[in-house]
């Protein structure tokens, strides 16, 4: 019995493809948070952010990247929620973060990685 997997993955286009941020394809949304003099202001920095983030519908995957005082840095991948970039969504950021750098927008392309096919002798 012949039987096709197909595989697909998920990568970042390179730079100079990302220009257009109106396009309707799949972005990650990067926001990066850096600590400020209170560590209870900042908590609540990233509270308010994911609320912001999660308030607007969409298709749209984002993460945060937090720094902490003593340069440690994590990265927080929410793949189990989604947003809907757009500019009212970066003007709600824009009062989260210290600076326009740390709202990052990425593109993403599906690309097809490989077609396996295999003979098994036996059915699943």
């Amino acid at each position: 019995m012949s039987r096709s997997i197909l595989f697909f993955e998920v990568f970042p286009e390179p730079q100079a493809a990302i220009g257009d941020q109106s396009s309707k394809s799949p972005k990650r949304i990067v926001v990066t948070l850096r600590p400020e003099d209170h560590q209870s202001d900042y908590q609540l920095r990233e509270k308010w952010a994911f609320n912001v983030l999660n308030s607007f519908p969409g298709e749209d995957r984002f993460v945060m990247v937090v720094y902490e005082s003593d340069d440690k840095c994590y990265e927080l991948d929410f793949s189990n929620h989604t947003t809907g970039y757009c500019e009212e969504l970066r003007k709600q950021l824009m009062q989260v973060v210290n600076s326009q750098d740390d709202i990052e927008v990425q593109s993403y392309y599906y690309n097809l990685i490989f077609l396996i096919t295999e003979i098994w002798s036996n059915p699943w």
